[in-house]
């Protein structure tokens, strides 16, 4: 029996407030690249990996990875500035406010050997981190400015941590192995921003005000894969580990006041970009099987479940101020709320004298390595995008083409791509079914709401005044069922809603 050892959590980070005094301005001023005026964060720490674990026994073992370590949360944060920011060269935001969750750790491998009989399992990969909320607020006494590329105003951020992958399983002998499954995504949570000052960009793809909640993705499953002795009877099972699930999502808020003055110069330079997007789920892992030389073998191989994707948070934007965009492609107002997609279920191929494979199931909750052949009507898969608000009181002016003064929209994700089986064995006395698996559900898109008391004025061409829209996500596919056996029975897998 061998069992590798579990990797150590990340430390959480603790909250992080920073406040200008009472009736203080300041004034801040960076002139090289990458370099941001004011960051403040609180970042959790991340997992350790899982330890490698390897059995060699003549007659029987049982070997399984160590499970990656936990990830660290990033907490509250939250700053008031007064006074003014100006940085002068790329890629350098004037106010950076952030919670991030640590990465999750990935699992142990493992490796078996025995003559008769083995099982192995790999290691799981550890959920990502929450992130904390993150805020921030401005008074008529800021003053922000950027002048170079990829330089925004003031970014706001909620961000889960990237769970930790599950790793393979390998055996040689009569066996059953199992892949890791991948962690969970990390939490986005609230991002909440009130903005009063003067905010200006000269740059591209430098937002006025970037504002996101961001869900973390779900890792990726450990394949696994057996191979048999030559023996007289092989009988071994193979089954890819799951992918993790994606994190959820929350509640994007921005409110421009009436004092609030927001220009962007350049191209790709929205006004407000507020987002929330639910994390995409992980890929399942392969199984695979060979059984050599045996006379009688009989396998089964199932491939790893893809990870559901997740919901995607609440956005509302309020403006009572002016904003204005000089540039290409450039709205005044961008709302967007965004399902994560499923995840791709795991392959399964073999080659014996009796298999049995069925591809993974993508897109199922918490990942349950069985095989799905059910109801695809079912909508416990889905992945909606969330309700999105937006009220305009103030004073909204675009110059160029494709620059709309306000674009709402909420997109459910996208369902997941069903395993492809395959069987090659192609002796005379071979038998075989395959069962492909099956693509996850679209989620719903949510409910889009556009409020106007106030001016909207574009100048260019396909510049439209108001897009409101809410998509439905694509189903899945399903996979494929192919083989080369002489009896044989395939039957390709369902596609997703």
């Amino acid at each position: 029996v061998g069992v590798g050892g579990s990797g150590a959590g990340g430390g959480d980070a603790d909250a992080v407030t920073l406040r200008t005094a009472d009736g203080a301005m300041q004034s801040i001023t960076t002139d090289g690249a990458d370099s941001a005026g004011l960051i403040v964060q609180s970042v959790g720490g991340g997992g350790g990996n899982g330890g490698f674990s390897g059995t060699l026994s003549a007659i029987a073992g049982f070997g399984m990875g160590g499970r990656g370590g936990a990830a660290g949360k990033g907490v509250a944060t939250e700053a008031t500035y007064n006074g003014s920011v100006e940085t002068f060269r790329e890629r350098s935001a004037g106010i950076i406010v952030q919670s991030i969750g640590g990465g999750g750790g990935n699992g142990g491998g493992q490796f078996g050997l025995s003559v008769n009989a083995s099982v192995g399992i790999g290691g799981s990969g550890a959920g990502g981190g929450e992130a904390g909320t993150a805020k921030f607020f401005s008074t008529t006494t800021l003053d922000v400015t950027t002048h170079q590329s990829d330089s925004a105003g003031i970014i706001v951020q909620s961000v889960g941590g990237g769970n930790g992958g599950g790793t393979a399983s390998a055996g040689l002998g009569a066996n059953v192995t199992i892949g890791g499954k991948g962690g969970g995504g990390g939490t986005g949570w609230t991002v909440d921003v009130t903005n009063g000052a003067a905010v200006h960009t000269e740059g591209v793809q430098s937002h006025g005000i970037l504002a996101q909640s961001i869900g973390g993705s779900g890792g990726v499953g450990g394949a696994s894969g057996t191979s048999s002795t030559d023996s007289k009877i092989a009988i071994t099972l193979s089954l890819g580990g799951a992918g993790g699930a994606g994190g959820t999502s929350d509640k994007v808020h921005v409110q421009n006041f009436q004092s609030g003055s927001i220009l962007t110069q350049d191209d790709n330079s929205h006004g407000i970009f507020a987002q929330s997007v639910g994390g995409g789920g992980g890929a399942g892992g392969a199984g695979s099987t060979e059984t050599g030389k045996a006379e009688t073998a009989v396998t089964m191989y199932i491939g790893g479940q893809g990870g559901s994707g997740s919901i995607g948070g609440e956005v509302e934007v309020n403006n009572f101020g002016k904003i204005e965009t000089l540039g290409y492609i450039s709205h005044g107002i961008f709302a967007q709320s965004i399902g994560g997609g499923g995840g791709a279920s795991g392959a399964a191929t073999g080659a014996s004298e009796a298999d049995m494979t069925i591809g993974g199931g993508a897109s199922i909750p918490n990942g349950i390595p069985i095989p799905v052949v059910g109801d695809p009507n079912d909508p416990d898969n889905e992945a909606d995008g969330g309700k999105v608000t937006v009220t305009n009181d103030g004073e909204i002016i675009t110059h160029k083409d494709g620059s709309y003064g306000i674009f709402a929209q909420s997109i459910g994700g996208g369902g997941g791509y069903g395993g492809t089986v395959s069987s090659d064995f192609a002796g005379s006395d071979s038998f075989a079914l395959s069962l492909g698996g099956k693509g996850g559900n679209g989620g719903d898109g949510g409910d889009v709401r556009v409020e106007v008391s106030g001016s909207i004025e574009t100048f260019g061409a396909r510049a439209h005044g108001v897009v409101a829209q809410s998509v439905g996500g694509g189903g899945g596919v399903g996979g494929d069922a192919k083989g080369k056996t002489s009896n044989a029975l395939g039957i390709g897998g369902l596609g997703g809603n």
